[in-house]
């Protein structure tokens, strides 16, 4: 191989292949930090809908024993009518 042969080489095969395999290579490592930096923002993402959750169903169970007291006084309230109403039909037969 003679010397212009072998720059013909060099700059035809040797460089452009070269350049692709690093064009390649820098387009990879660029994909891979994109997709790094996604993922850490998907998951802090889902950390803070974990603790949105545990929030919602605390307050879901504040809520549900609220209901249930609330049935409780409702019953009593309930009882409490009842009892007048019979008072007053007792005072009633009296006079």
């Amino acid at each position: 191989m003679d010397e212009t042969s072998l720059i013909y080489w060099v700059f035809s095969i040797l460089i452009p292949i070269f350049i692709s395999i690093s064009t390649f290579w820098m387009k990879i490592n660029k994909d891979k930090r994109e997709n790094e930096n996604r993922l850490t923002l998907i998951e802090s993402k889902i950390g803070s809908h974990d603790e949105d959750l545990k929030e919602i169903k605390e307050d879901l169970k504040s809520q549900n024993e609220d209901l249930k007291l609330l049935h409780k006084l409702n019953t009593q309230s309930d009882m409490m009518l009842k009892m007048m109403d019979e008072i007053k039909q007792d005072l009633k037969k009296e006079y």
